[in-house]
């Protein structure tokens, strides 16, 4: 399990930054409902191109397989179908480049890519006086 406070710093850092006139992004709620239909379907790839690429990888050498079978199968695939069996966003708060997303059955936790919202942390549980531990993370 990993913590989300040890991910802020990095994802302040892998995010960079947005230049110009660029479009706005999509919601970050869209896009944690997105994630979860694409596990719920079995469709890992795209559910892993959801993530930060640094996530992605992470969950690729934690599980030992790919990162779209990881999301799909074992274990961790049957915790997030079991989360994202309720998709309905509770809410959405975005603070700057930062966003978190509160879904029926689980608490997302997004960055600002570019002109994008990434995923920096799923299957997240909160913990008494410590940051949320996030099954899917840095």
């Amino acid at each position: 399990m990993r913590t989300w406070g040890a991910v802020v710093g990095l994802v302040a850092v892998a995010a960079g930054g947005l230049t110009g006139c660029a479009p706005d992004p999509e919601p970050p709620q869209d896009v944690a409902r997105a994630f979860y239909d694409a596990v719920l379907a079995g469709d890992g790839e795209t559910a892993c191109a959801w993530l930060l690429p640094d996530v992605a990888e992470t969950v690729a050498e934690d599980e030992g397989a790919p990162c779209g079978e990881a999301l799909t199968t074992g274990e961790l695939g049957a915790e997030l179908r079991e989360r994202g069996a309720d998709p309905a966003v509770h809410d959405a708060t975005v603070a700057g480049r930062q966003a978190q997303v509160r879904l029926g059955g689980d608490t997302l936790f997004l960055a600002l890519s570019g002109t994008s919202w990434v995923i920096t942390g799923a299957a997240c549980s909160p913990e008494p006086d410590q940051p949320y531990d996030c099954e899917v993370a840095l």
